[in-house]
């Protein structure tokens, strides 16, 4: 396969992860969250062959840490919405995951950012003629 055609299947694989995102966002139901993660998949599995698998590796993981902290989030909202009522430590674990959460969501901003320079300097490449 050549780099052009590397080039725009993740081209595509990024237009139909932003497509699913904005549609779960729109009404985040277990459906569209599967085809968000389902796109994301197809994306990430397209990242190496154009910048290589480490920095490909480090963003998966990211974005792997990040959801799954959101998902205990959502969880243990859930599940403490079903109680007549909440104690301290109900609450401070609460406050634990949400502060993970965050933390995670930030080192996917960073990977996010890592990842933006990896495609640029691979697209610079590429420019040059690079192999």
């Amino acid at each position: 396969m050549t780099r052009g055609a590397l080039w725009t299947g993740l081209g595509e694989a990024a237009d139909a992860v932003q497509a699913a995102v904005d549609e779960y966002e729109r009404a985040p139901t277990p459906q569209r969250r599967a085809v968000r993660d389902a796109a994301f998949r197809e994306y990430v599995r397209r990242l190496p062959h154009v910048i290589g698998n480490a920095e490909a590796g480090r963003y998966e993981a990211s974005w792997v840490a990040y959801q799954e902290a959101t998902e205990r989030v959502e969880q243990l909202t859930a599940r403490l919405s079903l109680l007549p009522s909440t104690d301290a430590t109900d609450r401070q674990l609460q406050q634990q995951l949400i502060d993970a959460q965050a933390a995670a969501g930030k080192a996917f901003g960073v990977a996010t950012v890592a990842l933006e320079a990896a495609l640029d300097r691979a697209r610079a490449h590429d420019e040059k003629g690079g192999t």
